[in-house]
C-alpha cells in the first residue's frame, strides 16, 4: 500500500511540474503565480504547496524533470545500442535536435531558467549541475573515441563545452525562427564539423 501511495504522489508531482512548465513558458516566471499553476494542473493551491515550498522550487524542478525525461534518460538507453564513439556523438546531436522540435515549452522554460542564473544561487547551482551532466556525457564519448583510436587526443572538456555552447545557441534561434529551420540537419552539420576536426587519420605507415 505504501508503494502504491508513493507512486500516486510521484505521479501527482510530475503532473504539477508539467503544468508549471507550461505556465512559465506562457507567462514567464515573474508574471506567473501559483494559482495559475494550480489551475493548469487542476488542483488547489494548497496541493501545490503540499509538494513544493515556493514558485522558485517549481521552476527548478519543472526544468530538471523535463530535461532529464526528454534528454538524459532517453539518451542513456539509446547510447547502449551504438557500436562506436562516432555513432554515439551523432546520436547525441540527433537527440539534441529532437529536444528543439519536441518541447517548445521546455525551450521557453530553459531561457526563463537561464535568465535567473546571475541573481539566484539555487538556480545557478542547478544550471551548473545540468551543464556538468551534459559536458560529462560528451566527454565520456570523446574519451572512448580517443582510447579506441577513432579520435585524436584533444581537450575533451573544451570540445564538450564548445558543443554545448552551440546547442544552447540553437535554442535561442529555434525560438526566434519558430521551428522554421531544419534543426536536425544543423545538428548533424555541427557533429560532422567536430568529427572532421578530431578524427584520427589512418597511419600511412611512415
Amino acid at each position: 500500500m505504501k508503494k502504491e501511495n508513493d507512486l500516486k504522489i510521484e505521479k501527482r508531482k510530475k503532473e504539477i511540474l508539467k503544468a508549471a512548465l507550461k505556465v512559465f513558458a506562457r507567462k514567464g516566471y515573474h508574471q506567473a503565480n501559483v494559482s495559475d499553476i494550480a489551475s493548469e494542473a487542476g488542483v488547489s493551491q494548497g496541493t501545490i504547496y503540499h509538494y513544493f515550498s515556493s514558485k522558485e522550487e517549481l521552476l527548478i524542478n519543472a526544468f530538471e524533470q523535463e530535461e532529464l525525461n526528454l534528454f538524459y534518460n532517453n539518451l542513456t538507453s539509446k547510447v547502449k545500442s551504438c557500436n562506436s564513439a562516432t555513432e554515439k556523438l551523432s546520436l547525441l546531436a540527433n537527440e539534441t535536435s529532437k529536444k528543439l522540435e519536441i518541447s517548445r515549452d521546455l525551450l521557453l522554460a530553459s531561457v526563463e531558467f537561464w535568465s535567473h542564473i546571475p541573481q539566484n544561487p539555487k538556480i545557478q547551482e542547478k544550471a551548473n549541475e545540468s551543464f556538468y551532466r551534459m559536458r560529462k556525457a560528451i566527454e565520456t564519448i570523446l574519451l572512448e573515441g580517443i582510447q579506441n583510436g577513432e579520435f585524436q587526443a584533444v581537450n575533451t572538456e573544451h570540445v564538450a563545452s564548445l558543443m554545448i555552447a552551440v546547442f544552447d545557441g540553437l535554442i535561442v534561434q529555434c525560438l526566434a525562427n519558430k521551428n522554421e529551420l531544419d534543426w536536425q540537419a544543423i545538428s548533424q552539420t555541427l557533429t560532422q564539423i567536430v568529427l572532421d576536426g578530431i578524427k584520427k587519420e589512418p597511419s600511412n605507415g611512415k
